[in-house]
């Protein structure tokens, strides 16, 4: 088993970066972007940093805080549908945990950013912003309860889903390998949210967001293997499966570090 894990993680890491700049860019041009488009305004430029941040230079005349709100709301419908595509992929384990993670990261990139933009009111992010306007800035309550639940079950439902997939493979998890799985987990959160300076979009939050998520990730965990499975008929990947599926998932991540560094990094226009 400690072999398959190994695979595992050497299959997930790099698509666990791949995922952070898809969601980015997502927000920006999928939700800000599309969204003011359909709205009649225009979509000028967009950028994505190689440390996640990112913006997007949009407008629509009378639809600002529908543009505002595009970004986040993009982010969910379609980390949505990606878990729905992975329940559909019932024997497919590696494309099934490539689709989650993606829609782990989707989750975890927007929903934190709207819930501690609401916290803090920084003014530069798109909640506190929405918040800023009259019509809205009673509604800041609701924004906060509802991007929390929504931050909580997504995160859930996501690991958990993971968790199944990777079990598939395994086996039943004993203790320590399901808490030593969940550790490694909100390591990576920890981690990676740490990577990234929030001061950027929220001025004064510091670091509470990464202990936020943190906390939260550790939760979900140990509810994960509290609940783990006891008895599992694996199905492993075959030894031709991770033959391609690594190297591919390390191509991809190259890929993408060279996409950002020399293309989105100094902002694409139009």
């Amino acid at each position: 088993m400690t072999r398959r894990v190994l695979l595992w993680c050497a299959y997930l890491l790099p698509l666990g970066y791949v995922g952070l700049i898809f969601a980015v860019t997502v927000h920006e041009v999928l939700g800000h972007g599309l969204t003011a488009v359909l709205c009649g305004g225009e979509f000028r430029s967009f950028y994505v940093a190689p440390d996640g941040m990112g913006a997007a230079w949009s407008f629509a005349p009378g639809s600002r805080v529908a543009v505002l709100a595009g970004g986040t709301i993009a982010q969910v419908v379609l980390g949505g549908l990606l878990l729905g595509a992975s329940v559909l992929l019932r024997r497919r384990l590696l494309l099934r945990a490539a689709l989650l993670l993606l829609a782990f990261n989707l989750f975890l990139d927007g929903l934190p950013y709207g819930f501690w933009d609401a916290v803090y009111m920084g003014g530069r992010g798109d909640v506190s912003r929405i918040l800023s306007y009259d019509a809205w800035a009673p509604h800041r309550t609701l924004f906060l309860i509802g991007l929390g639940l929504l931050l909580v079950a997504s995160v859930a439902v996501t690991c958990r889903m993971l968790i199944r997939t990777l079990e598939d493979d395994l086996g039943a998890l004993s203790f320590g390998a399901a808490a030593g799985l969940a550790f490694a987990m909100a390591l990576g959160v920890g981690l990676g949210s740490a990577a990234f300076d929030w001061n950027q979009l929220i001025p004064g939050a510091d670091l509470m967001p990464t202990y936020g998520n943190t906390a939260l990730q550790i939760a979900v965990g140990v509810w994960l293997v509290l609940t783990r499975r006891r008895a599992v008929e694996p199905h492993p990947v075959s030894a031709r499966g991770w033959t391609v599926a690594i190297p591919v998932a390390w191509a991809l991540c190259l890929a993408t570090v060279i996409v950002v560094i020399r293309w989105l990094r100094h902002g694409v226009s139009w």
